[in-house]
């Protein structure tokens, strides 16, 4: 197996190529450097200066170079002893129109192919089953007020355009912009309206999509066509200057367009963290799985990588699982390491078939050893006397989290309340009784009070450690907010009592409910656990150094 001794991470970007290294790597290798440790190299979005926005991940950035130049940078590597360890991003991909799954399954929503590939909540009461598109600049009746938004022809397919952003007329919507009495004129316009219809009647998504994409074709090559091109034209600005037609046209889609802000209160994708701009895969899906890793793979194989770093494994549905089919995609000779945020009192996993994380909490042991704890007092005596605040550590990182939970991430939160009631997890005569918000806050509770990352049990019952941190989770609860004691001890019961009666029906259900929720932990512990920020000058750092620094004699 390769050991990556000594790294030197690359950001690649269209100002760093591959080009950029192949100058660099006999300077690296005279410096000791081992394995380079790049940054994701797959397509993302157009001028990405990180690459964890990709929009496809079986396709090297041509920003950045191509699959030729990668495996000749490996040969010449090789020859120096040199490895790749490379950074895959299994969770999630750009919310983009540069993004082609997500592109067809806007198109064609549930008829997409790619339909079940992206993480969302499809049966989900908001919206009625349609995506939400939360990147307005504000409110969809403001946008249409102001013109901002229009029916395009983007070359291949008609496109709402809204900035510098397109999204795909779904199949049906086209009869709203072709089928005017201003088509009515040729024979060529009218038959690929009479295809539309009959496309729109077939239920096999493999079929639809391929009838589909050929009607494309056949509509590119007639606009090309003098009169056909103008009657397109036509019908688009007819339908642009019609507030009313745009508006049937962008309701018959199968996604809503929506103010960014909406996702703050509701939300019906799961995304990365808080940001709108990066929406998460069902990666445990193994045909989501296996096309994801395609190139992939195939570069492991073949040995142009030697190892892989896997980014935010905790967002992940079922990581050790994940680990799992990765090692089998890998081989055993394949390096692999996770991203993972270990507490100071959490080990990694044994189980997992990996060697190890990034090296997060290596760093942390390395700055503590850099930290004169002798100023502990000085420091915290100046920073309460600066703040005004004398809370602890504790309650200031709880404060944190609820307030991203309620304020950031209350539709995620709402999902996890509709899904608990959805899976008949207690009786219904307990909620009547209770009430859901009370199960909200039992929820919302038990995720703000989880003192790491996440939990990784994927099977019931808990194993003893699992088990007693969950206990001494709801315990704590239990005591800070004596209002909810009833619902925590339902709850309780529903994590820790019934799934040990061996009903397997039961038990899926629980974990279900309970490997979804600790997609979410992981989100709060990351924004909640960021230090309260002031804006620093460049005095109150001198200030801030000088209360922690030792003093020397003058």
């Amino acid at each position: 197996m390769n050991n990556p001794i000594a790294t030197y991470r690359l950001q690649f970007h269209k100002d760093f190529t591959f080009k950029d290294l192949l100058g660099l790597i006999p300077y690296l290798h005279d410096l000791g450097v081992g394995t380079i440790y790049a940054s994701p190299v797959f397509k993302s979005t157009e001028g990405s200066t990180h690459g964890y926005d990709g929009v496809d991940p079986n396709q090297i950035d041509p920003e950045i170079g191509t699959l030729e130049e990668l495996k000749s940078i490996s040969n010449t590597m090789k020859e120096l002893g040199m490895g790749w360890l490379q950074d895959i991003v299994p969770n999630h991909m750009a919310f983009h129109s540069e993004n082609p799954w997500l592109t067809d399954l806007l198109e064609k929503g549930k008829q997409s192919l790619y339909s079940s590939y992206f993480d969302i909540a499809w049966n989900s009461r908001l919206f009625q089953g349609k995506l939400m598109v939360p990147f307005l600049g504000s409110d969809l009746n403001e946008i249409l007020e102001q013109e901002a938004i229009g029916v395009e022809y983007d070359g291949r397919r008609f496109v709402l355009k809204y900035e510098d952003a397109t999204y795909p007329l779904s199949p049906e919507s086209y009869l709203l912009v072709l089928d005017s009495d201003i088509c009515q004129g040729t024979q060529a316009l009218q038959q690929i309206v009479s295809q539309i219809r009959q496309i729109n009647e077939i239920e096999d998504s493999a079929v639809f999509s391929s009838r589909w994409d050929e009607l494309l074709a056949q509509l590119a090559s007639l606009r090309k066509g003098e009169a056909e091109g103008t009657m397109i034209e036509a019908c688009l600005n007819k339908l642009n200057a019609d507030k009313d037609s745009l508006r049937k046209v962008i309701d018959r889609q199968s996604y809503v367009l929506c103010n960014w802000q909406k996702t703050e209160s509701q939300i019906n994708f799961r995304r990365f963290f808080t940001i709108n701009g990066l929406i998460c895969l069902n990666i445990q899906n193994p045909e989501v799985f296996a096309k994801y890793h395609h190139l992939t793979k195939a570069l492991v194989q073949e040995g142009v990588f030697q190892g892989l770093r896997i980014d935010h494994i905790d967002g992940l549905f079922d990581p050790a699982d994940y680990m799992t089919k990765i090692r089998e995609l890998a081989g055993n000779d394949t390096f692999v390491v996770v991203e993972k945020i270990l507490e100071r009192a959490e080990d990694l996993p044994k189980d997992w078939p990996i060697q190890g994380t990034t090296g997060y909490e290596f760093l942390a042991w390395v700055n503590n050893l850099m930290t004169d704890t002798t100023r502990k007092k000085t420091f915290t005596d100046f920073y309460r006397q600066l703040t005004g605040m004398d809370e602890t550590l504790e309650d200031q990182l709880m404060a944190k989290k609820s307030s991203i939970l309620y304020d950031h991430m209350g539709g995620e939160l709402d999902n996890l309340l509709h899904l608990f009631v959805e899976l008949d997890l207690v009786e219904k005569e307990v909620i009547e009784k209770l009430g859901s918000d009370t199960f909200r806050k039992v929820i919302g509770s038990f995720l703000i009070h989880c003192p790491v990352y996440r939990y990784y049990g994927n099977s019931l019952p808990f194993s003893p450690n699992e088990g007693a941190a969950l206990a001494q989770i709801l315990n704590v609860i239990k005591e800070k907010q004596p209002e909810l004691l009833e619902g925590i001890s339902e709850f309780e019961k529903v994590l820790l009592e019934r799934t040990g009666y061996g009903d397997p029906e039961y038990n899926a259900r629980v974990l279900q409910f309970y490997q979804r929720c600790m997609q979410f932990t992981g989100p709060l512990m990351a924004k909640g656990g960021k230090i309260r920020s002031c804006t620093p000058t460049t005095g109150l750092w001198a200030i801030m150094m000088w209360a922690i620094l030792p003093k020397t004699s003058d």
